[in-house]
């Protein structure tokens, strides 16, 4: 026994679509949708690319931090590696 899909859900895509656009196209009759000016969007993609660029430095940090980790032989979580463990052990077995 499964759900009935109702109000919106039981809609074709293409009455969703038809729907949308009518309430947008009521937001700029009455004068509520909010219009781009050519600054405001200038503004609005710059931010869009410093963010996205902090991201990918960010990433790309941590990707080498990560090798840099494997590379000295510790594990993910930032442990002493399993050979300074072994030489640990051995020195305490000939003391």
């Amino acid at each position: 026994m499964g759900k009935e899909r109702r109000g919106f859900a039981c809609l074709s895509e293409e009455r969703k679509r038809e729907i949308a656009s009518m309430g947008g196209k009521k937001a700029h009759v009455i004068g509520k949708a909010h219009e781009f000016n050519h600054a405001e969007a200038v503004a609005a993609g710059r931010l869009g690319g410093l963010a996205s660029a902090r991201k990918r430095r960010e990433s790309e940090q941590a990707n080498k931090d990560y090798e840099a980790r494997i590379q000295m032989g510790s594990d993910i979580k930032g442990e002493d590696s399993s050979i300074d463990k072994m030489q640990s052990l051995c020195s305490q077995d000939d003391a």
